[in-house]
């Protein structure tokens, strides 16, 4: 799959809090040095930064499978994954426009000097990037149940429910 793909696809749901792009673990925007450090009437005005869930399942409502992609004034600019516990056991985000990326960050904290994007982030959006829709033991097109396989092999890393 191609963040292409990704972008054409139709998301689950979409919105605007920009609390899911950190978390204690992990921050999808690290040039920003926290989110929490907005402040808040940015935070509750943003009307530019949408997040666009393609999939975002809850195992229990503690165990997460989530994969998003952001977008600013309409444009998609990054992918973000997430899995495990709070989301905190799995993160990634592929940048596929970088300029994009850039003016995001200058809209949540001004000017920037020095963007300082990792550049191992940074994807051509028309790449076929391995795992972009396979991560932590789930498929974004799959049941998002435990498959015995999974299971018996060790590789299923949430807890299984108690009947």
């Amino acid at each position: 799959m191609t963040p292409i793909d990704l972008y054409n696809r139709t998301p689950e749901r979409e919105d605007n809090d920009l609390s899911v792009l950190i978390g204690c673990l992990y921050n999808h925007i690290p040039e920003v040095s926290a989110l929490l450090e907005l402040d808040k009437s940015i935070i509750d005005g943003n009307n530019k930064v949408v997040i666009k869930y393609y999939k975002d399942h809850s195992f229990e409502n503690r165990y997460i499978w989530r994969l998003a992609s952001v977008w600013f004034e309409a444009i998609p600019v990054m992918i973000i994954q997430n899995a495990g516990l709070k989301g905190e056991e799995f993160q990634r985000r592929l940048i596929t426009y970088e300029q994009g990326y850039v003016e995001l960050i200058q809209y949540l904290k001004g000017l920037l000097t020095d963007a300082c994007i990792d550049a191992s982030d940074l994807v051509d959006q028309n790449e076929e990037i391995s795992g972009l829709d396979a991560f932590h033991g789930c498929i974004l097109d799959s049941s998002f149940e435990p498959s015995p396989h999974l299971i018996l092999s060790g590789v299923w890393p949430y807890p299984l429910a108690e009947n």
